[in-house]
């Protein structure tokens, strides 16, 4: 059961915005993903090859507070441009589920193209009520992944090289197992990352 960054979740006020800002200060461009039904949440999607930034805002406050996942990004939605997340990715969801005692539940969002994007998600709540990471299982090619849409950075291309977690010492540790490019040290609850450029690091 392999275990890889899938994306990193950065909760908005204004998706535009937040895309001038990623342009502006990194090269980062973004494309639309899509909006999540019964949510009140849409996103962003910053491909990194395999894996992405996820951009999410809210776009129905309504909608929003029915959701736990679209109350959480309207509590964390900023112009900070902090990581407020961060998902694995495996090839096995109800392994995960087992080892961690967690429920996946069904979640899509609608592409721009029309396209419906499904998958399987676990550990959501934990991530909400303790900051741990979730899991996800995409119900679709490698080559249709969000990380791997096209796109033309400023910056050039780029790929995420690390991501450090901090926090929670051994629950951590045991949360996110023997995942790859994952370091977890001590220190206060934080998620950093680093992508790479042709021109350098791009610290996150």
């Amino acid at each position: 059961m392999d275990l890889v960054p899938d994306h990193l979740v950065v909760c908005v006020e204004d998706l535009d915005d937040a895309d001038r800002e990623f342009r502006g200060r990194f090269g980062l461009g973004s494309v639309p993903g899509g909006r999540h039904h019964g949510h009140g949440t849409e996103n962003r999607l910053i491909p990194l090859g395999g894996s992405y930034i996820e951009l999410v805002g809210v776009v129905d406050k309504r909608e929003s507070v029915e959701s736990l996942f679209g109350s959480w990004v309207a509590v964390h939605a900023s112009g900070q441009l902090a990581i407020d997340a961060l998902c694995l990715r495996t090839d096995d969801i109800e392994a995960v589920s087992d080892r961690l005692e967690i429920q996946p539940v069904e979640m899509s969002r609608t592409r721009p193209d029309g396209a419906t994007l499904s998958w399987r998600v676990g550990g959501i709540e934990q991530t909400i009520a303790d900051g741990l990471p979730f899991f996800i299982e995409w119900n679709a090619a490698s080559k249709d992944l969000p990380g791997r849409a096209p796109i033309t950075h400023p910056v050039g291309d780029v790929h995420l090289e690390s991501v450090t977690l901090t926090g929670y010492g051994q629950t951590l540790k045991d949360w996110v197992a023997t995942a790859s490019q994952i370091e977890v040290v001590d220190g206060p609850p934080s998620i950093r990352a680093l992508v790479a450029t042709p021109s350098g690091t791009i610290h996150l």
